[in-house]
């Protein structure tokens, strides 16, 4: 059996024993008296910041998406959008040009109301090389570059907005769909110096923010789908994963988010919590600077992908909660080939290979990691198993566990050779999975390419996967863009694993999307 369908068949089995438990309660409705209090939810990190426009991790989406929301809605399909802020649009051009309605009588939480002037002020500061803000890395590393893809945005009537791209987008609207497209009030845009306040038309309105500790957020009473129930909702920050089950446990939590792989069985089989799968599939790669030697030759990276025992890292490190890899696109997005192979487990291969390297040092090759992360319990032990395995075929490996926002500057920047990246995915089009990791457009200083890989005829399938709108069309491009990417083999792909969230039983209404974001607006805690 092929691993995607592996893969396929065990997340089958795994909601098929969570979502019984998972769904029941889920009923209550919006405003239900007896739904009431606040909500404490512990987080695995703390948030990059409290303007959506800024951050790019997906702990802080689950909290600013509270604050702040988008003009469409991910639905349950990738490239699939519902209304939000916008209520309906049409598009020309082949999806060059967009004409956007919003909802009326919406308001920003501090009461100016929301209009299509706004919402032009508020995309202008991404597309704008003259606004002096350039702190949307989503935006730039999808729609920027040397000549940024949006070329013009415009009220035309007051609650009317037209968008013109440089050229074809189809799924342009599954861009805007993501939390860092939200809509900001103008008074974020407008700010002088200092970090505005966060101002947003979402169902809570931010309170507080203690860096390290909590968030904390009240209810909008003036909320345009009605006041939620919640009083207020509490983020801490638990970076262990054991911890944020511990204080789940011991009632200090009412949510844990991204628990230990490893413990979901036992979590289970107290009974007393709810336990559900969180959007899409997590990434675990092993990634090399092509930019340096001697991860710029072939040879090398062609032993790597050799070296490694993914089907038994999966097997220690999550269990039945996740599968190797086989290549750099999810098993579960339709874009996935399923004629990609994948390399073997070959360590007298990867040994020859090595061999016939000239490394640049005898000195031990640095492995960089993240000392927390919501994607894996424990990344400094797969690390060092990682480096062990290197080792014995012939390549000495040392680890060095960094914080994440340090271990995410290493790489944006360059500065590393072998970095164990776990990241957080959604389910979400491969154009946003692919065109950010691989244009040669997003491998400047700080860019979301950091293998520094490309070549002319990937960037062309890139760009022309992006622009065509026929969906056999699209999958024939992506399978080759899978293919390119496997013969050149700058990354090591190592598994795709689950996230799985817990809460207690008194918290009902709770929704996910695809992308991992939580839904509170129709939550609320069972008084009793």
């Amino acid at each position: 059996m092929k691993p995607a369908r592996i893969l396929g068949a065990l997340i089958l089995v795994f909601l098929v024993l969570l979502l019984p438990l998972g769904t029941r309660g889920l009923g209550a409705t919006l405003r239900d008296p007896a739904l009431g209090g606040t909500a404490v939810v512990a987080l695995p990190s703390d948030l990059q910041g409290l303007d959506p426009g800024e951050v790019t991790d997906r702990t802080s989406w689950r909290v600013l998406s509270c604050v702040f929301e988008t003009l469409v809605r991910p639905g349950p399909d990738p490239g699939q959008v519902l209304p939000g802020l916008a209520i309906s649009w049409e598009s020309s051009g082949q999806g060059r040009e967009w004409l956007l309605h919003l909802r009326e009588g919406v308001f920003f939480h501090d009461g100016t109301p929301l209009t299509a002037a706004a919402v032009a002020r508020c995309l202008r500061r991404f597309s704008d090389p003259g606004s002096g803000w350039g702190g949307n890395l989503f935006f730039r590393s999808l729609l920027g570059g040397p000549t940024p893809v949006v070329e013009q945005v415009m009220a035309v009537s007051p609650h009317s907005l037209r968008l013109v791209l440089r050229e074809p987008m189809p799924g342009f609207l599954e861009i805007l769909a993501h939390p860092p497209m939200a809509v900001v009030a103008p008074s974020m845009v407008s700010a002088g110096s200092g970090p505005p306040r966060p101002v947003g038309t979402g169902p809570f309105r931010f309170l507080e923010r203690r860096p390290g500790q909590r968030v904390t957020l009240e209810s909008n009473p003036h909320y345009w789908g009605g006041p939620p129930s919640l009083d207020h909702l509490v983020f801490t920050v638990v970076p262990r994963a054991l911890a944020r089950q511990r204080e789940l446990s011991r009632g200090n939590a009412d949510m844990a988010l991204a628990v230990d792989l490893l413990a979901v069985d036992d979590l289970k089989k107290a009974g007393t919590f709810h336990l559900a799968p969180a959007g899409g599939l997590n990434s675990w790669s092993l990634v090399m600077n092509c930019s340096r030697n001697p991860w710029s030759d072939i040879r090398t990276r062609l032993a790597l992908q050799h070296a490694l025992p993914r089907a038994e890292l999966a097997r220690d490190f999550a269990g039945s909660r996740m599968a190797p890899a086989t290549g750099v696109l999810s098993p579960r997005s339709w874009a996935f080939d399923e004629t990609e192979r994948g390399y073997t487990f070959r360590p007298e291969r990867a040994r020859r290979l090595l061999s016939r390297v000239r490394l640049p040092s005898s000195e031990p090759v640095l492995l960089l990691h993240p000392t927390e992360s919501p994607v894996l319990a424990a990344p400094g032990a797969l690390a060092r198993r990682i480096a062990r395995d290197l080792s014995q075929v012939g390549l000495p490996v040392r680890t060095r566990g960094l914080p994440a926002p340090e271990f995410t500057d290493h790489l944006r920047r360059g500065a590393y050779d072998l970095a164990l990246q776990l990241e957080e995915k959604g389910m979400v089009d491969p154009d946003l999975d692919l065109y950010p990791a691989w244009s040669r457009e997003n491998r400047f200083p700080g860019g979301t390419n950091v293998s520094r890989f490309s070549s002319g005829r990937l960037q062309e399938l890139l760009e022309m996967a992006r622009s065509i709108s026929e969906p056999t069309h699209r999958v024939r491009v992506y399978a080759e863009i899978q293919q390119q990417l496997w013969k050149a083999a700058p990354t090591v792909p190592l598994a795709w694993s689950l996230e799985v969230n817990a809460w207690r039983r008194d918290l009902r209404g709770v929704t996910v999307d695809r992308l991992g974001i939580l839904d509170f607006s129709r939550a609320g805690l069972v008084r009793r």
